[in-house]
């Protein structure tokens, strides 16, 4: 085993990474809300729903990335980049009503991350009777999605161990 992971004794750690995994969205989030909902105040909806929003926005986008990363590389940081900016954020409908794009593109466009995190926000904000069930679970799915596809991708490269002279026994 590497020492990444260890300290200075024989006492194994998680790396940052792993127990920071939804505590820093969840930070970032926060202070997001701070600075959107209560010092500019731009965000008339409850500060806790904001908060949550934001949380799970980040966590959604930041887990698409890393999957990408897990599965084909370092090229993963910029195709999830690309694919945040240049189809989700148009396919969103942020600027404009969603029926003013193709029928099957403005449903589409509220599944990605910029999508549905703008539609929930918009409705906590300015429509607090719509139903915010499917951007909640858009981004919900999208974080867990990206979660447990960066786990499966982070062994994409460990190679089977065989050892010779070792027989495996029959499963019967």
């Amino acid at each position: 085993m590497s020492d990444r992971g260890r300290s200075q004794g024989s006492v194994e750690r998680l790396p940052a990474s792993r127990w920071s995994a939804s505590a820093r969205p969840t930070a970032r989030g926060l202070l997001l809300t701070l600075i959107v909902h209560t010092w500019f105040g731009w965000l008339p909806a409850s500060f806790l729903a904001s908060w949550g929003a934001m949380a799970l926005t980040l966590a959604a986008t930041a887990s698409a990335i890393v999957w990408l990363h897990a599965l084909i590389g370092r090229a993963g940081i910029a195709v999830g980049a690309i694919l945040t900016m240049f189809v989700g954020n148009p396919l969103s409908s942020l600027a404009m009503p969603k029926e003013w794009l193709p029928s099957f593109w403005g449903e589409f466009g509220q599944f990605f991350v910029p999508g549905a995190s703008g539609n929930l926000l918009r409705s906590l904000a300015y429509f607090p009777d719509a139903s915010t069930t499917r951007p909640w679970l858009a981004l919900a799915g999208s974080a867990v999605v990206g979660v447990a596809l960066s786990l499966i991708g982070r062994h994409r490269d460990e190679e089977v161990v065989h050892l010779e002279g070792m027989v495996e026994p029959d499963p019967a």
